[in-house]
């Protein structure tokens, strides 16, 4: 930015404007000046080659003032998030088009594509060439402008804008509704919240109803009360009991009492019924003909109400007290005489069933007897309800995705039932457990076992201090971590590219994914160390690790296997406790050494200490965390549990577990002044327990942990990659509807198998050397967390006084403790 004479004066450091019309034109300039940050009409300036010049000196420019509702280009919709409605799929912004139109700049287009990314981080040329070469050319995603609108640009001095851009409601509200429900399942917590409050009430409803069940509780939960009543009402009413029912007490009551009468009670009765029986299924929106009314008058009656088509398939027949008497079809009352009653077209021998009957009978007399509806009666015989055919369908569904996975929704059989509270609270903790006894039995892998068999074959108890420092660390560092979660409903790497811009992201992604590389090579000489004892050559072991875990990922079966696979790897951690009680350990040096540390001013000290402190607080771990939180549809609400959940996981059974391996090496193999070579050496720590049979069970549990890391880490790193840049990712597409995705799932498979059958491998050393290499670059993704955690968006979920220090001086500790080993390491080298 120059003045007329040409003296430079600052820089363009953004353009806004007012989103209005296809094309909207730049209305000001901000500018970076060496006296702060300065904002001008951009026709107070003039765009020329290579530069822009203002129109007179910058002190004589006047300052102007940006409206509520302008958008400023670089912050506001750079790496945001925005919805495609030709795809129905939430992107990123990764370039922005502008075109100078007769002499004004005009805001034309957002690039999603990988071009524009390119273009971002100075690549775009090279690519080309390299495309070229290929046959291929660079594709091209631009989204019309004309097609994307903010959905909120207002922002406070406290408070800036947390929703950027989405496409207008007008337009979303065009699609259908499962569409938009699978567009709001991608957004963060307050886009979700600003759709719901801009769409119509019918739309939002019929939206709901299409999400996810746990997601649509914490919608529920984080919309304005009158307006989730409203779209209550508008649902479904067994859908809005369902909803309701993973609601807290109080919420739940709170929204039923804001419903219209009628409404509430329909949603009312249908509470009180087992959730797994017909009268939970069934819904009471029905069309019911007293006996005494005609064919004209029930057509008449048809025309006023205008059912919604599902009501229509049985028309029911009831007597002055709403007992059911009969059905006909909307064919036999059509063509029937207009002046004949009902009761004379009518078939008198009706299936139906109570509403305690168990929904699987339901669900069966419906697909036996080929029925789109059964009418649901109470003791008395009174129409209560019906269960459609979608109804069944749904439950077939569920059934399958039960035997996939637990059905984690509450279940509440009446509203202020103490014992069915108890047992909501319970479900609502199960609901939330899970990332931190996720990420502890994640931890526990092939590295981790042989770091802290290691740490306790060579120092004895000399690195337990260690664990007692990780164990608070680790608990700190990950609530940080769930609460950016939480407050946002976004992963690591999408906030990372929100708030720091794609360099920086680029620049963290390639630290992930160096520091996950060496941990999947680490995981595979696991599975090549344990299938060693059983005389595999290292080569074949790489290929069937490889081989069953294509498999698995590519049946979408690991969900289920990695059960078994943490069930394995806990009892080998049990066999560890036993086998250090039974290998009668100094109990009292093993607990002095946690809270006085006995440190070895040796290279191999720092050396080991880096390894236990990078396999315990991993890289991955901290993305692991957050996904997990943010894919599990938690609020702020969920605050609590996550808590104790990270606590009894990441805190307590991450430590203890390594605390168990450390003291049964110290108390078997340093005691006897061993070593460990191989993983016939390791093994030995078990012999206490199992005697001969020690290398067995340590090859039974290498091979699990391995495995379990090996469908856990390829993953989490192909998703944190994905997710930065706005790629495609999941194992629901194809693989060239995600080539980025799958290549880098085969990167890390083929590439970390072939490395561990380079001939002479010490596998132990490897499985060592991937724990230091992530201790050293652990730093590096704990400062972004904590840049993050004090965003003014987070609200009440911020770090605070406390954890807020607490979690720098984990890093910094981090820090230093990398420095440290740098410097002990070039001291051994000068040494020797």
């Amino acid at each position: 930015m120059i003045e007329p004479n040409g003296n430079e004066v600052g820089k363009l450091a953004d353009v806004a404007l007012v989103p209005q019309g296809q094309f909207p034109a730049a209305q000001w300039a901000i500018l970076a000046t060496p006296r702060g940050e300065k904002v001008v009409k951009w026709s107070d300036l003039a765009m020329e080659i290579g530069h822009l010049r203002l129109r007179s000196r910058l002190d004589a420019t006047p300052e102007a003032t940006l409206p509520p509702d302008a958008l400023r280009l670089a912050r506001d919709l750079l790496d945001k998030q925005i919805v495609d409605t030709h795809g129905a799929k939430v992107v990123r912004v990764n370039d922005l088009q502008l075109s100078d139109t007769d002499g004004q700049l005009r805001l034309v287009g957002a690039d999603v594509g990988l071009r524009g990314l390119l273009r971002r981080v100075g690549a775009e040329s090279v690519a080309e060439r390299v495309a070229g070469l290929a046959g291929r050319k660079l594709p091209r995603g631009i989204i019309p402008w004309h097609l994307v609108e903010p959905l909120e640009a207002t922002e406070t001095a406290t408070h800036p804008p947390a929703v950027r851009l989405t496409i207008p409601h007008q337009k979303l509200a065009l699609l259908h509704p499962a569409d938009i429900a699978d567009v709001v399942e991608e957004m963060t917590a307050d886009e979700r919240v600003a759709v719901f409050q801009q769409l119509d009430i019918e739309t939002a409803a019929d939206t709901l109803q299409e999400v996810e069940p746990e997601m649509q509780a914490a919608i529920v939960s984080d919309l304005p009360e009158e307006r989730a009543a409203d779209i209550l009402e508008e649902m479904d009413p067994d859908e809005a009991a369902d909803l309701l029912q993973d609601l807290p007490e109080e919420r739940r009551e709170e929204l039923v009492d804001l419903m219209q009468k009628e409404e509430a009670q329909d949603v009312e009765e249908l509470l009180t019924y087992p959730e797994d029986s017909a009268g939970g299924i069934m819904t009471s929106d029905f069309l019911a003909l007293p006996a005494e009314m005609t064919a004209a008058q029930a057509i008449d009656l048809l025309r006023e109400k205008k059912p919604d088509p599902a009501l229509t398939y049985y028309l029911y027949v009831v007597d002055p007290q709403e007992k059911l008497e009969g059905v006909l079809s909307l064919r036999d009352l059509v063509v029937a005489p207009p002046e004949t009653k009902v009761t004379a077209i009518m078939d008198p021998n009706i299936l139906k069933v109570s509403a305690e009957t168990p929904k699987e009978d339901v669900a069966s007399l419906i697909a036996k007897y080929d029925l789109l509806a059964l009418p649901v009666v109470d003791a008395r015989g009174r129409l209560r309800g019906t269960v459609t055919v979608d109804d069944v369908v749904e439950l077939m569904l569920a059934r399958v995705e039960e035997e996939v996975r637990p059905d984690p929704r509450p279940v509440t059989v009446a509203i202020g039932s103490a014992p069915v509270r108890l047992r909501r609270q319970l479900r609502i903790f199960l609901l939330v457990l899970g990332p931190g006894l996720v990420t502890a039995f994640a931890d526990n892998d092939a590295g981790g076992i042989t770091t802290y068999s290691l740490a306790g074959a060579q120092f004895g108890y000399g690195l337990m201090w260690v664990l007692l420092v990780t164990a608070i660390a680790l608990v700190i560092t990950q609530e940080v971590g769930a609460r950016l979660a939480l407050a946002t409903g976004q992963g690591l790497a999408g906030l990372i590219r929100e708030r720091f811009g794609v360099r920086w992201t680029a620049f963290a992604v390639l630290t992930m994914l160096v520091a996950n590389i060496g941990t999947t090579v680490a995981e595979f000489a696991g599975v090549a160390a344990a299938l060693g004892l059983f005389g595999v050559s290292a080569d074949l072991a790489a290929v069937m690790a490889a081989a069953i875990v294509v498999i698995l990922l590519a049946r979408g079966s690991f969900s289920r296997i990695q059960y078994a696979f943490v069930a394995i790897g806990a009892g080998v951690s049990i066999a560890y406790a036993v086998s250090a009680s039974l290998a009668n350990p100094d109990w009292g040096h093993a607990a002095r050494a946690v809270v006085i540390p006995e440190i070895t001013w040796t290279g191999a000290y720092f050396l080991t200490l880096v390894g236990v402190v990078g396999t315990t607080i991993t890289p991955w771990g901290q993305a692991l965390i957050q996904s997990y939180v943010a894919d599990k549809g938690l609020g702020a609400r969920d605050l609590g549990p996550v808590r104790a959940d990270i606590a009894l996981g990441s805190g307590l059974f991450t430590n203890l577990v390594a605390a168990f391996i450390i003291v049964a090496c110290a108390a078997t193999i340093w005691v006897a002044g061993g070593t460990i070579r191989d993983a016939a050496d390791a093994a030995r720590a078990l012999g206490p327990l199992v005697g001969p049979s020690a290398t067995t069970l340590f090859a039974i549990g290498l091979f699990a942990a391995a495995l379990l890391g090996l469908g856990t880490v390829p993953l989490s790193s192909a998703y944190f990659a994905c997710e930065a840049f706005g790629w495609e990712a999941g194992l629901h597409w194809r693989v060239r509807e995600a080539p980025v995705f799958y290549g880098l799932l085969t990167l890390f498979v083929a590439g970390g198998a072939v490395f561990v059958v380079l001939p002479g491998l010490p596998l132990i050393q490897v499985m060592f050397l991937a724990q230091v290499l992530n201790g050293l670059l652990l730093p590096i993704i704990l400062i972004f967390v904590m840049r993050l955690s004090r965003e003014q968006r987070l609200g009440g979920l911020r770090s605070g006084r406390v954890l807020y220090p607490l979690g720098w001086a984990i890093t910094g500790l981090a820090s230093l403790m990398s420095i440290a080993f740098v410097v002990s390491q070039i001291f051994a080298r000068g040494a020797n």
